[in-house]
């Protein structure tokens, strides 16, 4: 299983947000009768959404070339907030915009636990 990539710039991690999904039950219409919770998953995933600030654009392509090859598998992800590792896959495509700085990027990234 392939390893998020670590990056050489100075980039900074910001907006993290680190939270249970909401998907993994489902309330049944209380219309029908009493309100039945019916479970989906067999545990609750954990999503991860944070911006890194300030990427250089060799940091940027190496995220872009990792995110192709690894887009639909899961990979491990290192979680600096917690110091823990976690088996993650791509949510959906990073969004790189601009940084308001020559050469430097803000990259959008949400992950979901496997």
């Amino acid at each position: 299983m392939n390893t998020f990539p670590t990056l050489s710039s100075g980039q900074r991690m910001e907006g993290f947000i680190h939270e249970y999904g909401d998907l993994t039950s489902i309330l049944t219409d209380p219309k029908y009768g009493a309100a039945l919770f019916i479970n989906r998953a067999t545990f609750d995933a954990w999503y991860f959404t944070f911006s890194l600030r300030l990427v250089s654009d060799t940091d940027k392509d190496t995220l872009e070339t990792f995110y192709q090859a690894n887009k639909e598998v899961v990979f491990y992800w290192l979680n600096e907030q917690d110091n823990e590792t976690y088996e993650v896959i791509f949510l959906e495509k990073p969004h790189c915009e601009l940084d308001g700085q020559k050469n430097r990027w803000k990259i959008d990234i949400k992950l979901v636990q496997a």
